[in-house]
């Protein structure tokens, strides 16, 4: 099941939202998702096993037309391999993948969101750079890149 987002969104120029449609990715979608990923030099076969991690915007018309993964550990998400298949869209559905995951995110009870993606998008949206403070609760899993960390504090660990 998906969203569907009606009327206007002024923010990104009166464009209309109910032209997308925003859900969990599922094996459909593998080779619309494998080609998006190639567009961005990732790797594929990685990624297709975690295809149900990939949250999509998709037309009308059912062409995918931008995707997001969420990778969860710890209860912390990470949100990752961001793609478009264009890139003049790319803010708009940032915007509606955004909603998505956090959606996803509070639905799983995740304490933080965690990125490494580099669009000016995730700094407006509230993820902030990472202080040392906040780097000690990054997951195990994602730790030894050298990337800068963006995280978002979702709610207290009690």
């Amino acid at each position: 099941m998906g969203f569907e987002f009606g009327g206007l969104n002024p923010k990104f120029g009166g464009v209309s939202s109910s032209k997308y449609r925003v859900r969990r990715a599922t094996l459909d979608d593998i080779g619309q998702l494998t080609a998006l990923w190639q567009s961005m030099y990732y790797p594929t076969e990685g990624l297709a096993r975690r295809i149900t991690d990939f949250q999509v915007a998709e037309g009308l018309d059912g062409k995918v037309l931008g995707a997001v993964g969420l990778q969860i550990a710890e209860r912390q998400g990470r949100v990752h391999s961001e793609a478009f298949s264009d890139f003049a869209l790319a803010d708009h559905l940032r915007s509606l993948l955004w909603d998505r995951v956090q959606a996803v995110a509070t639905n799983r009870g995740l304490l933080r969101v965690w990125t490494q993606e580099q669009a000016p998008f995730w700094n407006h949206c509230g993820l902030l750079k990472a202080d040392p403070e906040a780097l000690e609760k990054l997951p195990a899993l994602w730790r030894g890149s050298s990337s800068p960390w963006l995280t978002l504090k979702l709610r207290d660990d009690v």
